[in-house]
Formats: structure tokens, C-alpha cells, sequence
């Protein structure tokens, strides 16, 4: 019987996994679990949110893709985790079993799960909400459209500049305001793009309103803790990212916040038949890591490496995070900024290179398949 490889999630690092499957016939059998047959491109949200881009430009089929490699699909969600008898059990109830597991889930989205059914509140993960955002935004029929972006990092700004530059298009009166528990804008980054950024937000018209955390959400207003009542019209919910829980149910480790522990092999630190990547884990030495998509995009062919290697009983490869990355946030209009080491652009030019690093990433894989 075939050895029996378990995909659980449809992230970027896998969507590489099921790439080289397509290409590389293996003697095991590769099974994908996913919440969705659809995997949004998380670099081309906003100007996805924009119209910048179509659904053809951002997303992967991957039902599509694993017939491509006669991997096994299932559009489910995996609820509870197994690791010591090999196995996974699905939302459905039914059981997997597997020789070797991956993991690249991503992480969850910080809300409150009373908010979770609203039909104004909208989350922007997983990202197949990108789809409901844009439908819901051609579904408002007002003239005067009031937004509430909870959340004041690069994806809420993102969100925000791509949702004010729409006003023109929609021939609407758009009202944006962000909300976010901080008393400062991207503090992780540095000081001459969080200066840009901010002036951004002003000469948009973005309403900011900081240090102000959400106490609750009414039909139509959302009320802070120090008693600023804001109404709206539809909210975006863009705030931090969790870890999930199922795998510190599972018993397995985990850092501070949730995480999954793996070790520089991308192998989780319990069982070595489980790796992981993306914004799931917690590398050893590197918990600081920032949640972003390079990381999942970097590990990849390591993953697939140590995978392979680990059924063939070979070494496997150490995998190092690079400590500097080259970071680009879209700020509507087709302009952004760029921010690598100490060196900083903004403009058109940021906003161009982003287009070709990201069509570019796309192309890369949709020609192969």
C-alpha cells in the first residue's frame, strides 16, 4: 500500500507542494484538506478590492490543480488532530489517516466570535471574504456609504486607501474610518513609512481613530471603550492575527501565542513526521517572526525538500529565516511604498514593482500547472 502524504490547508507554501506533485510523479499518495477550493493571493487584495484585479488575476483553483496531480481533495475543515495515531478528523466526522502530515493553515483572524455571523461585519480572513467584501460593496445601494475598518495594520490601511479610492468609480460618497486599540500607526515599521502613510491617510480623507478599542457593535454603531460611537454602514474587520487551537489541543508544542513549534527542518519538534510552514508555526530561535506571506513563500522549497527526504529516509535541509525582506504596501491609486533595510521609496515606482513581483509569482505557477 502507498505511503499516504496529508496536506492540511491550501496556503502558498503548499499551493508549491502541489506544483512540483503535478510535475514530479512520487510513489506515496497526497490527499488536500482545505476550508475552500478557492486560495486567494493575499499580495493583491487591496488592489483586488480596487478593481484593479479580477478573480483570474488572484486566485487558485486548487480542486482544479489536485486533479491536475491525481492528489485527493477534500473542501472541508480539519477540527481536531491526531498525532499520535496518525490521523486527522474532518468537520464531517470523517477520519484521515496519513503517513506524514504538513501543515499550512495560516492564521486566524482576532475577532470576537459573537461578531463572527453579522451580516454587516465582514472579516478579511480567510481570505475568500476578499469576494463577499467586493459583493457586498456593489450591493450597497446608498449614495452615502459609511466603512469601519477595525484594525490599523497594513492590511486595514491597505483595505481603507483601496475602499476611498473607489469612491469615484462607484460614483458614491465613501466615508472610511479606522479603528485600532494602538496609539500608534505600524509600529513595527520605520519611522519615514509610518510618516508617509499617515499624511496618505490624511490627504485621503480616512478618518483615523487610534488608542480607542472596540466595547460593542450595534446594528448600525460601534461603540469604544472610552465611549466614541461611530455609525456604519458595513464594517471590515482587519485586526491581528491568532494562532488556531487545534493544535495545542492536539498536545502538541506551541509557542506563547498558539503557534505550532517546528524545528529549522520546518519539522514539528514532537513528531517528526509533522512540518509546517507559513504563518501556522513558530520556528525555534525565531519566534518574532512577522506574519507575512515571504516567509511561506521562502520555506516552500525546503518544505518540500524535507518532506521528500524525510520518505526516503535522507538528511534533511536546515532552513534559515532571512532576517531583512523587502516589504511594499499599496496605498490606492496604484502608489505605494517600499521599505527594505534603511532604504525607502514611494510612489507609482513602488506600486509598479509590486505589480510585477506579485503577477509575476502568479504566472510563475498558473503557466506550470
Amino acid at each position: 500500500m502507498k505511503k499516504i502524504l496529508l496536506l492540511v490547508g491550501g496556503g502558498h507554501a503548499h499551493v508549491y507542494l502541489i506544483n512540483k506533485i503535478i510535475k514530479e510523479k512520487q510513489k506515496f499518495k497526497t490527499i488536500l484538506v482545505s476550508s475552500s477550493q478557492y486560495q486567494f493571493y493575499s499580495g493583491m487584495a487591496s488592489a483586488y478590492i480596487e478593481n484593479i484585479y479580477s478573480d483570474n488575476d488572484i486566485i487558485f483553483d486548487l480542486k482544479k490543480l489536485c486533479k491536475l496531480g491525481e492528489i485527493e481533495f477534500f473542501e472541508e475543515k480539519v477540527i481536531e488532530i491526531d498525532p499520535e495515531n496518525k490521523n486527522v478528523i474532518l468537520k464531517s466526522g470523517k477520519k484521515i489517516d496519513f503517513d506524514v502530515v504538513s501543515f499550512d493553515t495560516g492564521s486566524e483572524l482576532k475577532i470576537d466570535n459573537k461578531y463572527l455571523d453579522k451580516e454587516k461585519i465582514i472579516g478579511i480572513k480567510p481570505l475568500t471574504n476578499l469576494k463577499k467584501i467586493k459583493e457586498k460593496l456593489g450591493d450597497l445601494k446608498l449614495k452615502e456609504v459609511r466603512f469601519l475598518v477595525i484594525g490599523a495594520g497594513a492590511a486595514g490601511i491597505e483595505l481603507s486607501l483601496a475602499i476611498k479610492e473607489l469612491e469615484k468609480k462607484m460614483n458614491k460618497k465613501i466615508e472610511v474610518h479606522i479603528v485600532d486599540r494602538s496609539d500608534m500607526l505600524l509600529p513595527t515599521f520605520p519611522k519615514k513609512v509610518q510618516e508617509v502613510v499617515k499624511e496618505k491617510i490624511y490627504k485621503s480623507n480616512v478618518i483615523l481613530h487610534l488608542n480607542e478599542e472596540v466595547k460593542e457593535i450595534k446594528d448600525t454603531q460601534l461603540i469604544t471603550k472610552k465611549g466614541l460611537t461611530l455609525d456604519y454602514d458595513l464594517i471590515l474587520w482587519a485586526g491581528g492575527p491568532v494562532s488556531n487551537q487545534m493544535y495545542k489541543d492536539a498536545g502538541m508544542s506551541v509557542d506563547e501565542k498558539g503557534y505550532m513549534v517546528v524545528n529549522q527542518f520546518l519539522q514539528n519538534i514532537d513528531f517528526e513526521y509533522i512540518f509546517g510552514a507559513g504563518d501556522c508555526i513558530s520556528i525555534q530561535n525565531f519566534s518574532q517572526m512577522k506574519k507575512v506571506g515571504v516567509y511561506a513563500i521562502k520555506e516552500a522549497p525546503y518544505l518540500w525538500r524535507n518532506i521528500l527526504n524525510y520518505f526516503y529516509c535522507k538528511s534533511l535541509e536546515s532552513y534559515t529565516p532571512q532576517n531583512e525582506f523587502l516589504l511594499i504596501i499599496s496605498l490606492g491609486n496604484q502608489k505605494g511604498i517600499l521599505s527594505y533595510k534603511k532604504f525607502v521609496l514611494n510612489g507609482s515606482l513602488a506600486w509598479k514593482l509590486k505589480n510585477y513581483i506579485d503577477k509575476g509569482f502568479m504566472k510563475k505557477f498558473n503557466s506550470e500547472f
